[in-house]
């Protein structure tokens, strides 16, 4: 972290040797003790099926970005609380999504 220049950026780290593997919530869960957090004040970014179940089984909210290893399809079969087609995509609407998410659970 040091040589990326990361250090101060960055509240907590989680790796896979530490835990269960996705879809398993154990990351996700570490990482909302570390940062002393609830669920609902948690938005989980990823591009996989694995990505949604484990966010979804640990109550936090799920954006799901159909660039990666599943296609829209496969991601909105798993429900994610959003969807985009591009991390452009969600950029341009991230303040929405997260107004959303503060109205209904009072979050974020």
């Amino acid at each position: 972290m040091e040589r990326l220049k990361l250090v101060g950026l960055i509240d907590a780290v989680v790796t896979s040797a530490e835990l269960a593997r996705k879809p398993a919530p154990d990351g996700i869960v570490k990482c909302l003790g570390q940062l002393a957090v609830s669920p609902g004040e948690v938005v989980l970014v990823g591009d996989s099926q694995a990505d949604v179940r484990a966010g979804k089984s640990a109550g936090v909210w799920t954006v799901a970005i159909a660039t990666g290893v599943s296609g829209h399809e496969k991601l909105a079969g798993d429900s994610p609380d959003f969807i985009f087609d591009s991390l452009p995509s969600l950029s341009e609407h991230l303040d929405s999504v997260l107004s959303v998410a503060k109205s209904i659970k009072g979050a974020i």
